[in-house]
C-alpha cells in the first residue's frame, strides 16, 4: 500500500472529506487529490500535520515505505514548527477577536455621537455609558445587554478562524440599526414601548445575517464570486422582505 493510499484510509476511517482534510493542513483540496493519487508527496512537515489531524502516527501511513521513516531528531524539529505555526495563528485569532470587538466599540461611540446631544455629555458619557438620547432601537440594545451579547455572538468564532462569518454579523448588526430606526416608528405617531417595532427589524437582519454568516464561512465564497453575489443579493431581498413584513404587521395593530 502506498502512502497516497494509506493517507485516504485514514482519512476514511476518520470520516473526513478531502476538503475538510486540506483545511486543517492549510494546502488546497488539490494538493490532498494528488497525494492519495500517488502524483506526489507531502512535505515532511504536512506529513506530520496530517498524522496530527487524521490521529494517527507518520510510522503508520509510512509502513510500508521505509525512505519516509523519520528520526526522532526530525520528528522533534517538525514538532517546533508545527507549535509555532499553531502560536502563530492562534495569537492572529485572538487580534481578529479584539478587533471585532473593537469595531462593535467603534460603531456604539458613532452611534451615541449621533443620538445625543452633545452639548450636555460628558466625553466620559460617551465613551461608557449607555446612554442613546432619544433612539428606542439603540437605548433598547443598551440596556438590554444585546450589544454586549451580539458583540460576542460575532467576535467569539474568529478564535476559531471563522472571520468571514464575523465580518458578516457585524455589517448585519450595524446595517440594523440604521434601518430599525428608520422603519420601525408606528405610523400612528407613538416612539416608545410596542409602539416602535425597530427591534423586530433589527432582529430580523441579525439573524439573517449570522445564517448568511455561516454559509459563507461553510461554503468558502467570496463577494467578488457570481455564487457571492447571488447570496449578497438573496440577503438584500430577505432583509426588503423582514422590513415590509414588520410594517404590514405595525399596520395591521393599528387597525
Amino acid at each position: 500500500m502506498t502512502l497516497g493510499e494509506r493517507i485516504k484510509e485514514q482519512r476514511t476511517k476518520a470520516k473526513m472529506s478531502q476538503e475538510k482534510l486540506a483545511e486543517l493542513v492549510g494546502v488546497s483540496r488539490q494538493a490532498v487529490t494528488k497525494w492519495e493519487a500517488g502524483q506526489s508527496s507531502p512535505s515532511t512537515e504536512n506529513l506530520f500535520r496530517i498524522a496530527e489531524v487524521l490521529g494517527t502516527t507518520v510510522d503508520i501511513l509510512t509502513k510500508e515505505e521505509p525512505h519516509q521513516l523519520l528520526t526522532e531528531e526530525q520528528v522533534y524539529d517538525i514538532y517546533k514548527k508545527v507549535r509555532a505555526r499553531r502560536m502563530k495563528e492562534l495569537g492572529r485569532h485572538f487580534l481578529h477577536f479584539a478587533a471585532v470587538l473593537s469595531l462593535y466599540y467603534i460603531f456604539s461611540i458613532i452611534c451615541k455621537l449621533i443620538v445625543l446631544d452633545l452639548k450636555d455629555v460628558a466625553v466620559t458619557a460617551i465613551l461608557f455609558s449607555q446612554e442613546a438620547g432619544d433612539s428606542y432601537l439603540i437605548g433598547w440594545l443598551f440596556h438590554s445587554n444585546l450589544w454586549f451579547y451580539a458583540s460576542y455572538i460575532s467576535a467569539i468564532p474568529t478564535l476559531f478562524g471563522k472571520w468571514k462569518y464575523s465580518l458578516i454579523t457585524f455589517a448585519g448588526f450595524a446595517l440594523g440599526i440604521p434601518l430599525g430606526e428608520l422603519f420601525g416608528r408606528n405610523p400612528d405617531g407613538t416612539q416608545w414601548g410596542f409602539g416602535h417595532y425597530g427591534w423586530a427589524i433589527w432582529g430580523g437582519i441579525f439573524v439573517l445575517s449570522i445564517i448568511m454568516g455561516i454559509i459563507f464561512q461553510k461554503k468558502k465564497l467570496s463577494f467578488r464570486t457570481k455564487q457571492g453575489r447571488i447570496w449578497l443579493i438573496t440577503f438584500a431581498l430577505l432583509t426588503i422582505a423582514i422590513i415590509i413584513f414588520v410594517r404590514m404587521n405595525m399596520v395591521t395593530s393599528i387597525n
